[in-house]
């Protein structure tokens, strides 16, 4: 494969009809198959999770339904992407997108937990839609701005979105080691429970989505792996790569992109499944669940299978 592309000569027509027979192969195609199938069962699963959620009547039911519901989204758009297009900017906007909805996670989690001693809550939330404002922004520049060159192949829209990311996770860890200013009460055990282990998984989610997100900036500024194996195009606004080796590194982007709408069915479902609280997600608030310990979402869900 190599010495294939090696012979191929450096200019677009040639190095897209070597994409074309790429995009061609019969392992191509099965990644066509299976991440069609994938697509599918997880908006599935998504919907359905926040249609379970509608019907909470916790402060954080149609919140959580509005977050699985914008995964679903980007999910689709994802994939509908990837099967129609190689250009820059809807990829870097799928991903900025991505990015912000970990954040629009935090959100929700925080703004509406069942902690009556937050003090904090008013503040945060203020400074939060400071951020959503400033995420729009930074979406709507890169959506006009994304652009590649013949020197240098990898946007900076991706450094600009990655950086502010990081910069929230920063945020989340402070917040997460000040165990979110929050004081609980005796009866709020079970919110409690809900909220650390959403928490926990949350920031475990984060730290490995942006050591991914790094890793592809290693590969695509600091160094020259993929240099051979992919151009830019179209005037500056696609990709064009000549080998499996260069699709496998837009795929890394596809699939970071993914993941971190991964974070959303990882708090929201899996989560909350562990912890009882799909099946009884409409169970009433904390008293309710005290008075009736046999619940689905009682003081041990974790016992509930």
């Amino acid at each position: 494969m190599a010495e294939d592309a090696a012979v191929v000569p450096l200019n677009e027509e040639a190095w897209t009809t070597e994409m074309d027979k790429v995009d061609a192969s019969p392992l191509a195609l099965c990644k066509k198959v299976f991440v069609l199938a994938k697509t599918a069962f997880v908006v599935y699963q998504t919907v359905k999770a926040a249609m379970a959620w509608r019907k909470s009547k916790k402060p954080m039911g149609v919140p959580a339904q509005l977050c699985l519901l914008f995964s679903a989204l980007i999910v689709s758009g994802v994939c509908y992407y990837k099967f129609t297009s190689k250009h820059i900017r809807p990829l870097v906007v799928f991903q900025a997108l991505s990015h912000y909805l970990c954040f629009i996670i935090l959100h929700v989690l925080v703004g509406y937990v069942e902690c009556r001693k937050f003090e904090m809550r008013a503040k945060l939330l203020k400074a939060f839609w400071l951020f959503h404002v400033i995420w729009w922004a930074i979406i709507a520049f890169v959506a006009k701005t994304a652009k590649c060159t013949t020197e240098k192949f990898y946007p900076d829209a991706f450094i600009l979105t990655d950086c502010f990311s990081i910069g929230i996770y920063i945020m989340v860890y402070v917040l997460h080691s000040r165990g979110y200013m929050l004081k609980w009460s005796a009866d709020e055990k079970v919110a409690q429970n809900l909220f650390t282990k959403q928490t926990e998984r949350y920031l475990s989610f984060y730290t490995f989505l942006l050591v991914w997100h790094n890793f592809e900036l290693v590969l695509g500024k600091g160094l020259d792996s993929f240099t051979d194996s992919i151009m830019c195009g179209e005037e500056g606004t696609k990709w064009i790569y000549a080998t499996g080796k260069g699709n496998l590194f837009m795929m890394l982007h596809i699939i970071g992109t993914m993941m971190g709408t991964g974070m959303a069915r990882a708090v929201f479902i899996k989560t909350a499944k562990a912890e009882g609280f799909f099946g009884g997600v409409d169970e009433g608030s904390d008293a309710d669940e005290k008075a009736d310990p046999k619940s689905k979402s009682g003081v041990e869900p974790k016992k509930v299978k």
